[in-house]
């Protein structure tokens, strides 16, 4: 019975959090409803309807910004996981926010870390990589208001210059990439070469959450040497994959300490710095 008090309450605190946050009566009832439709479409399979669209106005800090999520899809699981329970929440004694400049937000997916980011760390530029074409689209409407935030449709690799395809048959957020040619074509491209494409000389924050895909890029981290604070989300935590530890290997080597972010309540989620 324990997952089911589990699940209630955290049901129960999406719908205080839609009741607050949107700005107006219209957005916090659409997004109520959309919340609920979501989890029964969830318990029932229901097939998503990728083209259903729901759009709103919210206020983050002070920060008010159009919204516009795919209600069907993971898009809702994200806006909560971002926002109500504040995955990327970090210390202002590890990241002062009037300090930071330069935000690089790896697997942005629609940009909704990306409008967090910018709503936390005011003067930052962020600039926001997605491969995935569908994600990126809508990255690119969720964002079209905030100068600040940068699109770039590549995919982080270990290497430069790769060519990689991106196959999609589940939900949004949960792509596939592969070097065999099956799916759509993206350039893949490492962070060094990413940071020199785009003036990029230091990084205050290197968000990264590439769906398994950080085992490779961490395995040589060179690139750390301009980079302050890393916000990772792990893809091996449930056992034997890259985890905490393998994480720690790989980063020890360029002086940074990886360590689950306890503001996020999630332990898949790490923060990592200097020691």
């Amino acid at each position: 019975m324990a997952w089911l008090t589990q699940k209630i309450s955290l049901y129960a605190d999406e719908m205080k959090f839609s009741a607050r946050v949107p700005r107006s009566i219209r957005d916090k009832l659409c997004l109520m409803g959309s919340t609920v439709v979501f989890h029964i479409r969830n318990w029932l399979r229901i097939p998503a309807d990728p083209t259903a669209r729901l759009h709103m106005s919210i206020s983050v800090e002070g920060y008010n910004t159009p919204v516009i999520l795919r209600p069907h899809d993971s898009d809702i699981s994200i806006f909560y996981e971002i926002f109500a329970r504040r995955a990327y929440d970090i210390p202002a004694e590890l990241l002062p926010p009037a300090a930071v400049r330069t935000i690089v937000d790896v697997g942005a997916n629609t940009g909704l870390a990306s409008l967090y980011f910018a709503a936390r760390y005011p003067q930052a530029t962020i600039f926001s990589v997605e491969p995935n074409p569908a994600n990126f689209a809508l990255l690119k409407e969720n964002t079209a208001h905030e100068k600040r935030i940068v699109p770039i449709q590549v995919c982080l690799t270990a290497k430069a210059d790769q060519q990689v395809y991106i196959t999609n048959t589940g939900p949004s957020a949960r792509f596939k990439m592969n070097t065999t040619g099956n799916g759509a074509s993206v350039r893949g491209v490492n962070v060094a070469q990413l940071c020199m494409e785009h003036g990029v000389e230091h990084i205050d924050l290197l968000k990264v959450d590439i769906e398994g895909g950080e085992a490779q890029v961490f395995a040589d981290a060179s690139f750390l040497r301009r980079v302050s604070v890393v916000a990772a989300e792990l893809h091996g935590t449930g056992g034997g994959g890259y985890n905490l530890s393998r994480f720690n290997e790989d980063l020890s080597r360029w002086g940074f300490r990886a360590w689950i972010n306890e503001n996020a309540n999630d332990p898949s989620l790490v923060l990592a710095a200097r020691r």
